[in-house]
């Protein structure tokens, strides 16, 4: 995946706005981020980090300086959770639902964003959130930061030694249709290219969540599914019977949706 250009609009940015206003909500939005991070007040930070969520880049050059990733992965940081009351732990929730939204749009399209998450802690942060289990929970956007870091190569393997695959896995089934639309794109990029991530999908039971994605309402999440259980197919005779047999056998009757779709 090729690097964001410097200065240039995110595409998801673009199409929320009127294309004529584009370029100067871009450049406010970019000043307003900027004014706020790094001020200390927990209340500007995370007003910045909405903003951020949006997909504009915190940086003036286009990348966030390492000092700016810092306080993304740390509001993360599940060991720094107050817990002395509800509203003090959704308070911590929704500051680390912020957090893994502006760093899935930073990383998505830019190689120096993902590496510069790998190298702040930010996988091993994301990870832990996918291990709760919980409504309040910051699944969903943590699953989508995950799929847009793993485009980068070294990371793919990252996020599996920090234990990322079982808990896509998990939202394949468990989460919403959001998220499992995106855990289910988290496993595609992660088996892209990657032998070793192919083998371990096929020791963590993806194959039959996957397969049964295919049945989905949703087009992305066929798609996704579907790309995920082809790369899983590719390293070799056991895994590529892993992949088809099933199929075969859905094509007798199992899931009518799946068939037709």
């Amino acid at each position: 995946t090729s690097a964001r250009s410097k200065g240039s609009i995110p595409r998801h940015f673009v199409a929320n706005v009127e294309p004529a206003m584009a370029d100067a909500h871009y450049r406010a939005l970019k000043s307003a981020i900027l004014a706020r991070l790094g001020t200390g007040d927990s209340t500007a930070e995370l007003d910045a980090l909405q903003i951020a969520a949006t997909g504009i880049v915190v940086d003036s050059n286009g990348v966030p300086s390492e000092a700016k990733w810092a306080p993304l992965v740390a509001l993360m940081d599940l060991s720094q959770e107050p817990a002395k009351s509800a509203e003090a732990i959704e308070t911590a929730h929704k500051a680390q639902r912020w957090a893994a939204a502006a760093i899935a749009a930073l990383a998505e399209d830019s190689s120096a964003n993902q590496v510069a998450v790998a190298e702040e802690g930010g996988i091993a942060a994301l990870v832990e959130l996918l291990k709760r289990v919980g409504v309040s929970a910051p699944h969903e956007n943590a699953t989508k930061a995950l799929w847009h870091l793993a485009a980068f190569a070294d990371n793919k393997i990252s996020i599996a030694k920090a234990g990322g695959i079982r808990p896509l896995v998990r939202l394949l089934v468990q989460g919403s249709e959001q998220a499992a639309e995106w855990a289910a794109a988290a496993l595609e990029e992660l088996s892209n290219g990657c032998a070793d991530n192919q083998l371990s999908l096929l020791r963590d039971g993806a194959i039959p969540p996957l397969i049964e994605l295919l049945g989905s309402d949703s087009d992305q999440t066929q798609r996704h599914s579907l790309g995920a259980l082809l790369h899983i197919s590719a390293p070799g005779e056991a895994n590529l019977n892993a992949v088809v047999t099933p199929l075969v056998g859905l094509l007798e009757v199992r899931n009518a949706d799946a068939q037709l779709k």
